[in-house]
């Protein structure tokens, strides 16, 4: 893990632009509110992957999913759906770092946790059970003290080469 300090939006669209296949994670944010702001200082819609995935009809295969999610707004969130199994048995990270490859910058609402750089979902044992290391990654994790400032981010962040 390296130490980045703190990027505003922009400075993170530059990073993820940068190299293509780059993602950014949102974890711990179970209200959305860091996708809601990220999502509001980059003028963009929160895009809602499980809803949106599913229509109009389910992809048939991981390429189908890559397309699809290639074609989103820049926040991506809900993504418990890449998770269902045995349903294309998707690899969650590999799908998105393939999105972030063809179409950049992305920043993905993780719906696990993600500790000491181990992306995880779920518990060990379940279908839906998935882990793995992150590589050329930020994580922005939520601010312990809320902000009072417009000028003050609601996140802190992380990065893992």
């Amino acid at each position: 893990m390296d130490d980045v300090g703190v990027w505003d939006p922009a400075e993170l669209l530059t990073w993820l632009r940068f190299s293509p296949g780059r993602i950014a994670l949102v974890a711990d944010d179970l209200r959305g509110h860091i996708s809601s702001f990220l999502a509001e200082q980059l003028l963009t819609p929160v895009y809602a992957a499980g809803r949106e995935l599913m229509l109009p009809d389910p992809p048939a295969s991981v390429e189908d999913v890559v397309e699809r999610l290639s074609r989103t707004h820049i926040v991506v969130c809900d993504l418990d759906v890449l998770y269902w199994r045995p349903w294309l048995m998707l690899d969650p990270l590999r799908v998105m770092v393939a999105v972030a490859r063809r179409s950049p910058p992305k920043i993905f609402s993780w719906p696990g946790e993600i500790e000491n750089g181990v992306a995880r979902y779920s518990r060990p044992g379940r279908p839906d059970f998935f882990e793995q290391r992150l590589a050329e990654a930020v994580v922005l994790r939520p601010t312990m003290v809320p902000t009072r400032f417009p000028d003050e981010l609601p996140y802190r962040m992380e990065r893992f080469a």
